[in-house]
């Protein structure tokens, strides 16, 4: 199970979600400092070419930082973390929508999202949509991705039986990160973050 965030942070954001304030409690050297940080969330589609662009972000951002060092285990956690989100925005459309898995269009359980992964409205029989946040930024030795979805639900480090093709995800994520954990903000959802760093 993933681990809460142990830095106290009370996020808001504008109607669009598009920005995000985080008052975190700081405590150094004996004293106790609030600090204000803005993190923009890249908002990508329900769609597997989401994945792709989420790592083309993280990786973007890690070479202009000149941190090279830090691009396969990014690339790799954020493809995790942004399936695992598609997932859950997925199956938060089927409850919305009353949508049951024989009638969603067909899921797929592999770790890579395809085409076939995707909800059907059963009124209107076109693919619903949702939205993912990605953003990566600096700490002193590495960088921190997170990952927003509108699931409320925590993600779980399960162990996969031997024969499983899928579950491993969060596994590797808790492998290549020096720390993961979960929040949930005040205005909705769940952000999914790892922490990365010359270690990891």
């Amino acid at each position: 199970m993933g681990r809460q965030d142990r830095v106290l942070e009370q996020p808001s954001s504008d109607e669009n979600g598009n920005q995000s304030d985080y008052r975190g409690v700081h405590r150094d050297s004996g004293t106790v400092r609030t600090v204000v940080v803005r993190r923009i969330y890249q908002h990508l589609v329900t769609h597997p070419v989401s994945v792709a662009l989420a790592r083309e972000q993280v990786r973007a951002k890690l070479m202009e930082w000149g941190r090279r060092d830090l691009i396969d285990s990014a690339e790799l956690i954020v493809t995790e973390l942004v399936t695992n989100g598609i997932r859950a925005t997925l199956d938060d459309l089927k409850v919305k929508h009353g949508v049951d898995d024989e009638s969603d269009g067909g899921t797929d359980e592999s770790d890579e999202i395809d085409d076939g992964m995707r909800v059907i409205d059963p009124e209107t029989g076109e693919p619903l949509m949702g939205m993912v946040g990605v953003t990566i930024y600096r700490v002193p030795d590495g960088a921190v991705i997170e990952v927003w979805d509108p699931s409320r639900q925590p993600p779980r480090l399960v162990e996969p039986r031997a024969d499983a093709i899928s579950g491993r995800g969060l596994l590797l994520v808790d492998a290549v990160s020096q720390d993961w954990g979960y929040r949930r903000p005040a205005s909705g959802g769940k952000v999914v973050y790892a922490r990365i760093g010359a270690a990891s």
